[in-house]
């Protein structure tokens, strides 16, 4: 077996263990198999070993809970599980444990703190070209609260590191995106779907995820040079032509719909952008400003 593959098998170990409480070997072997590994418990316990001392992850057993869980979660231990998820994702090439500790030691990934769930890439995207009815216990990033829910699957998205599905469920209008690193117990059945005419032109017009059935809109902005380089560079959003670009500042518009995920972006280039048009989003951007420097103002008056 390729040591890109064994790379693979390594990463869903680790995410297994990561996302259940204290999963036993047959567990573990069980979840393996669901992604096309089959491999046996001695083999299994082999691999839980290399990752030990390969990677440093701490993987424990605990006697009483009858399951492994990761011991100590540091800097060192999320980095070695970061390699593994880039690992797994890209086309970096291996040939031995040799390369890999060369290359964890060239470069240095970032730590979200979070796997990605692409243990379920291969099962979903089955489901998605089959037209498959799909089962999944998903826990609400908001609420923590956690749900059953069996859907109709039509296509997958990645969105800052992170995939979700895009999924309809019965009683509801609309479909939704569910974050594939909060589903758990998922099971692709046998039952087969008729695809619903669904709209998903609404996708092209937002930014990230937050669907709204609000026409797309005129959004201009102006960045300053320096953030106009960037901006030019690594657009926004598909529909972003340039209107100005000038020495003292870049001017561009979208044609999108102003969510949440878009506001989030502008805000994030800071002193960087100013939102020309249109009035509305410019007046809710600066509120935003205020409060944030009523804030700072409140923490100098306490120091």
């Amino acid at each position: 077996m390729s040591i890109k593959s064994s790379i693979h098998r390594y990463f869903l170990i680790v995410e297994k263990i990561q996302r259940s409480p204290f999963p036993s070997l047959d567990t573990i072997s069980l979840y393996l198999a669901e992604q096309g590994f089959e491999i046996s418990n001695r083999t299994l316990q082999r691999d839980i070993e290399a990752l030990r001392i390969e990677f440093n992850i701490d993987l424990s057993y605990n006697r009483f809970e009858r399951g492994y869980f990761i011991d100590r979660m540091n800097s060192e231990t999320e980095s070695a599980i970061r390699f593994l998820e880039v690992a797994t994702e890209s086309e970096i090439v291996l040939e031995s444990f040799k390369d890999i500790k060369r290359t964890m030691s060239e470069v240095i990934f970032e730590n979200t703190g979070a796997l990605s769930g692409i243990g379920h890439l291969r099962s979903l995207l089955f489901a998605v070209r089959s037209k498959r009815v799909i089962e999944f216990d998903h826990e609400n990033f908001n609420t923590e609260e956690r749900k059953h829910f069996v859907a109709r699957p039509y296509l997958l998205k990645e969105y800052q590191g992170r995939w979700y599905i895009y999924a309809k469920i019965d009683n509801i209008r609309n479909p939704l995106f569910f974050g594939i690193d909060r589903i758990d117990n998922l099971v692709v059945t046998d039952v087969i779907f008729e695809p619903e005419n669904i709209n998903t032109k609404l996708l092209d017009n937002v930014v990230g995820i937050s669907l709204s059935n609000e026409p797309a809109i005129d959004i201009i902005l102006r960045f300053t040079p320096l953030q106009g380089k960037y901006i030019k560079a690594l657009p926004i959003h598909g529909s972003q032509v340039i209107l100005e670009d000038e020495d003292s500042y870049l001017t561009v518009r979208l044609h999108i719909v102003p969510n949440y995920e878009l506001k989030q972006k502008i805000l994030m280039y800071g002193d960087t952008v100013l939102v020309v048009e249109p009035a509305e989003l410019a007046k809710e951007i600066e509120e935003i400003h205020l409060n944030s420097t009523k804030l700072y103002s409140l923490r100098h008056s306490l120091s």
